[in-house]
């Protein structure tokens, strides 16, 4: 197990209405005034504003960016930046920075790297402890899916896989009570 717990890796959408965007801001702070990192991709939208927030309030925030020529960082956001050329670099990248990931609301890309997640740690590339929370509601849908998915064997492990924090203040909790298990 690792010796402590730092950089929150959160996976969100390039977009999103303002009540979203909002929750993207109380993460970032929330992150910051506990001491952790917030890295993202580095993209618009909710990505964004965790970093801006996070860094706002005296936080890290890293942005893991892509090169795009019709987008440009906005580095000002971020006290670490790197930008690669390719999806699959960065996104080693990123996950390299994973202590623990979080999932808030976004589309198809967001879906997809949580679900990943999951993959590395049953295939033990991630430890399995390793949190992975979903903050908010947005995501509670999945339940149903996934809980489909186990019944009909799918998927087994479900409840160590992932968790949910209904709110910002939740998800606090769950990341400090691993920090303190993986610090003892």
């Amino acid at each position: 197990m690792k010796k402590s717990i730092k950089t929150v890796v959160i996976f969100c959408g390039a977009h999103a209405t303002p009540t979203y965007l909002e929750l993207a801001r109380e993460v970032g702070k929330a992150l910051a005034q506990h001491g952790f990192a917030a890295v993202t991709g580095g993209g618009p939208g909710m990505m964004s504003e965790v970093n801006k927030s996070a860094k706002l309030h005296g936080g890290e925030s890293y942005g893991i960016c892509i090169r795009k020529p019709e987008e440009s960082p906005q580095r000002e956001n971020f006290t670490h930046f790197e930008i690669y050329d390719s999806f699959d670099a960065r996104h080693k990248k990123l996950l390299s920075y994973g202590d623990a990931f979080l999932v808030l609301p976004g589309g198809l890309g967001t879906i997809y790297e949580a679900i990943e997640i999951t993959q590395r740690k049953k295939f033990k590339e991630i430890p399995m402890e390793t949190p992975l929370i979903f903050v908010g509601k947005y995501f509670e849908r999945l339940t149903k899916v996934f809980l489909e998915l186990a019944n009909e064997g799918f998927i087994t492990d479900v409840d160590s896989l992932y968790q949910f924090a209904p709110t910002v203040k939740d998800m606090i909790v769950a990341l400090k009570e691993y920090r303190d298990k993986v610090n003892q």
